[in-house]
């Protein structure tokens, strides 16, 4: 703190002969006299100037706000984006395939992207490792993912030996890969962030209007998606629609009977799955037993039928007497986002352009998403925009704090119902 006693310290004249350069030591003193002359001669030239602000005070504001004006400019016109790209001598390279495709099948996907590395990459590649059965979007034997290991920097001091350079040649060589859409993109420059760089966007079913209609929705973006030139590798992050087994379970039916609903479950469970039952000893060693059908006995789904439910009274009921049983088609994942049914969707942007433009871009692409095949119109608007109507609720994403809305109407009579889905996005990645 500044007290009084040592403001008149401080503010008090010094005799010409005691300055501080003056007192120090006596090979210092060209130095300190030195740097007192360009002190006081810069003391001296903000005091005028601060005087003659002071004196002509219009001229001056009009000089500041010349100043703001010329800021708010700039930061108008300037690129807006998130981090940076960054060469970590990796890359990562996603494929999946059609549901119901071998893992054979995957496998040779697999292997064409190990050779396209090893063999036109060699100079930037040094190796691949390669998974299939599993990737960032799930587990399945659709599903594959390559890890690529690059060279030192210093044996890669080309630009097209970069990683972004040889991701972007890589993928116009995927594309030629028709039984398999393959991706191939560098870990975020924080990985922290996510799992690649670019924006990571969730599309959330806020109105239950079900799965296919989400569904609809997501094509419907990926493929407005697909003609914007300031977007690039916009791809679902998750498993493709499989066929599946649905078991319908009349509950009135099986009440009746004196079918437990527990009993159902564990017996389909034991049958097609496996139960545990206890633990022996063998050899000194403690193993597990578990019962389950036999493989000739669970292999079709009409095998179900050959189950038999014990009841409340200790009678074996069949279970064809309670419930059947049909082939449809649903997600091999559930996938939820803040407790709503949400499909995951990773972009990047283009070549040549910051990550801001591609944030304005996907709001625009659900702005002008329009009703169609179960999907629904949306009113618009941004949270960091204008206000617009109210959104409804069918997408959301976390990396870019943008929001859309799809809202669908429906009149009946007098009365009106409402189901809407929104949605938000966002840079992970970066």
């Amino acid at each position: 703190m500044l007290t009084p006693v040592l403001c008149a310290s401080l503010l008090k004249p010094v005799s010409k002969g005691h300055e501080p350069a003056e007192g120090g030591i006596w090979f210092l003193r060209p130095f300190f006299r030195w740097f007192d002359h360009l002190f006081f001669r810069a003391r001296d030239h903000y005091l005028r100037l601060v005087g003659h602000s002071l004196v002509k005070r219009l001229r001056y504001v009009f000089v500041f706000l010349a100043i703001v004006v010329a800021m708010s400019l700039l930061f108008a016109r300037m690129p807006s984006a998130y981090l940076p790209d960054e060469d970590q001598g990796m890359m990562m390279v996603q494929a999946l395939l059609p549901a119901n495709a071998t893992l054979e099948q995957t496998k040779e996907v697999m292997v064409r992207v190990k050779d396209h590395f090893l063999g036109a990459e060699a100079q930037a590649v040094q190796a691949v490792m390669t998974v299939s059965g599993v990737s960032f979007s799930g587990r399945g034997q659709n599903a594959g993912l390559a890890f690529v290991r690059f060279k030192d920097w210093g044996l890669r001091d080309r630009p097209d030996l970069r990683v972004g350079a040889v991701a972007g040649r890589a993928m116009m060589e995927f594309r030629k890969i028709r039984n398999a859409m393959v991706f191939a993109f560098a870990p975020p420059a924080v990985v922290e962030l996510g799992q690649a760089k670019g924006f990571d966007f969730q599309l959330l079913d806020r109105g239950g209007l079900g799965h296919a209609a989400l569904m609809n929705a997501r094509n419907q973006l990926l493929g407005m998606a697909a003609q914007s030139p300031v977007l690039a590798n916009v791809r679902p992050n998750g498993l493709e629609d499989v066929p599946e087994y649905r078991v319908d379970v009349d509950w009135d039916k099986a009440g009746v009977l004196g079918v437990p609903i527990t009993s159902i479950h564990n017996t389909i469970a034991a049958a097609f799955g496996s139960a545990y039952v206890n633990d022996f000893i063998q050899g000194g060693r403690v193993k597990r037993v578990y019962a389950q059908a036999d493989a000739p006995y669970r292999m079709l789904p009409q095998d179900i039928e050959r189950l038999y439910v014990r009841n409340t009274t200790g009678r074996m009921v069949p279970f064809s007497a309670f419930a059947s049983g049909h082939w449809t088609s649903g997600s091999p994942k559930l996938e939820r986002f803040n407790g709503f049914p949400s499909l995951n969707i990773l972009g990047e942007a283009a070549p040549g352009r910051s990550s801001g433009k591609p944030w304005r871009r996907w709001k625009i692409s659900c702005g002008t998403c329009r009703r169609g095949s179960g999907t629904t119109g949306p009113d618009s608007r941004t949270r960091n925009g204008r206000r617009g109507p109210r959104p409804g609720r069918f997408m959301r994403s976390r990396s870019w704090s943008s929001s859309c809305v799809w809202r669908r109407s429906t009149r009946v009579g007098r009365s009106r119902s409402r189901s809407s889905s929104p949605c938000r996005s966002g840079s992970s990645g970066a």
